[in-house]
């Protein structure tokens, strides 16, 4: 992380299994304390399959108001909604998750839309002008809803495609037909680029696809979106 400050470069700590979040939540917020203080270099990462979401978001924004330091937000789906049903069914608890993708999706968009009565990028947008802090969201989705939802809240808070504090992510080898589009556009957006020894990468793109699964089932629409992309370069 130091290293990563002396060059400028922001840091986004990941999520994991619910059982160990806790304590990455404890590390993302001590960093973002110390790290944070002028600028968003330090982002956390929240699973929006998770039913708790909204209550830590609420928390966690509350606490980097309160410290003055400036707070970092990576929105994702999740990627272990299976094994999380799994393992609270062995144990008799209560499932950790929403019961299905479309309840994701309505988590996630909600997210960007309403926070104790107001919207979640106001929040974070505004946050900023009140403390003289920045904010940084990345809007990490291969759904196009969730982004639709994004910029159009975006124009309505008068940011311009290229605001610094709003970025897209989407990962490499999927849905370039959103990612290209969204850069003409001058949004700024970035591909994930795993990298790392075979047996670590493995399961880690697979349990991409999974989080990705209802996007791929859509082959048509993909299809025809590629085709586009395609006319795109060759006119």
């Amino acid at each position: 992380v130091q290293a990563s400050r002396d060059l400028g470069v922001k840091t986004l700590i990941d999520a994991e299994h619910v059982k160990i979040n806790p304590g990455i939540d404890l590390l993302a917020l001590a960093l973002m304390a110390v790290f944070n203080k002028e600028q968003p270099l330090i982002g956390h990462t929240y699973q929006c399959y998770l039913t708790s979401t909204q209550d830590r978001l609420e928390r966690h924004l509350a606490l980097a108001s309160s410290l003055g330091v400036s707070f970092g937000v990576k929105l994702v789906r999740g990627a272990y909604m299976d094994s999380e049903r799994k393992r609270a069914l062995s144990a008799g608890d209560p499932s950790p998750v929403f019961g299905t993708y479309e309840e994701t999706n309505n988590n996630y968009n909600r997210l960007m839309f309403v926070l104790s009565s107001c919207r979640l990028l106001r929040r974070l947008m505004w946050f900023v002008a009140d403390s003289e802090r920045e904010c940084n969201l990345v809007v990490a989705s291969h759904n196009e809803e969730s982004i639709q939802t994004a910029i159009s809240e975006m124009r309505a808070l008068g940011l311009q495609p290229d605001d610094p504090r709003v970025s897209f992510g989407q990962l490499l080898g999927m849905y370039d037909q959103t990612t290209f589009p969204l850069a003409l556009g001058g949004y700024n957006v970035y591909k994930s680029i795993p990298y790392g020894p075979l047996t670590e990468l493995l399961p880690y793109l697979a349990r991409r696809a999974s989080e990705n699964r209802a996007v791929l089932r859509s082959p048509a629409r993909e299809r025809c979106m590629l085709a586009r992309e395609i006319r795109r370069r060759l006119v």
